[in-house]
């Protein structure tokens, strides 16, 4: 996994669980507290967009969870977050940024 980036949707270290994922009152499964808001959710729309993906589909509680967790957007998440970090929304680049010494790294 790249460094720059330490995604709490994976784990946090102080407390050895995933950031908690966010059911918003419009439906949709959002995959971090911070995209609760929604200047942060626009982040994830937009970014799924330039990456050709339907997440107003792909994200829509309506599917199940265990659809959500499946589909090509929550997907797509998971391999940027791990493997192509310069491809993933503002709001993990800047919330999950790594810093030495950095106490955000322990939340």
């Amino acid at each position: 996994m790249n460094s720059e980036i330490q995604p709490r949707c994976f784990e946090r270290k102080k407390w050895g669980t995933p950031t908690p994922i966010v059911l918003s009152a419009t439906g949709y499964l959002k995959p971090c507290n911070y995209y609760a808001s929604f200047g942060h959710f626009e982040h994830l729309t937009e970014w799924a967009e330039k990456n050709n993906l339907d997440w107003q589909t792909d994200l829509d509680i309506k599917n199940g969870v265990h659809a959500i967790y499946e589909s090509p957007t929550w997907k797509k998440l998971e391999q940027v977050l791990t493997n192509e970090q310069h491809n993933t929304p503002t709001t993990c680049r800047r919330e999950c940024k790594k810093a030495t010494g950095d106490i955000q790294n322990d939340y």
